[in-house]
């Protein structure tokens, strides 16, 4: 399903839900789809929790602009900031030798 169309407060809303609204094992990393299922993964598959430290762990930096990198996508060529838009990345880290890059 690569439905661009669909409208994201519907999804998975009613009982049973629509078939083009139903997140499954199948479907859930579908870019429709994945927002929803990311916020709702133990709706989906068995999850086991994590425990959390009491403070944070420090993370070093070394950050770099790595925005305009050329990358391939198997299409057309684009720089990773086009990339991390166009595929609606929520989040993504680059570490380098246990430091935060980008």
């Amino acid at each position: 399903m690569t439905n661009n169309t669909i409208d994201v407060e519907q999804i998975m809303q009613s009982y049973p839900a629509a078939p083009e609204m139903q997140v499954t094992l199948a479907n859930w990393r579908e870019p429709t789809l994945s927002r929803w299922a990311f916020s709702h993964v133990r709706q989906i598959m068995p999850t086991a929790p994590i425990p959390t430290r009491d403070q944070p762990s420090d993370m070093q930096q070394a950050i770099q602009d790595l925005a305009a990198l050329n990358v391939s996508t198997g299409t057309d060529p684009m720089t990773l900031g086009g990339w991390l838009e166009t595929s609606q990345t929520d989040a993504f880290l680059v570490m380098h030798r246990g430091k935060l890059v980008f």
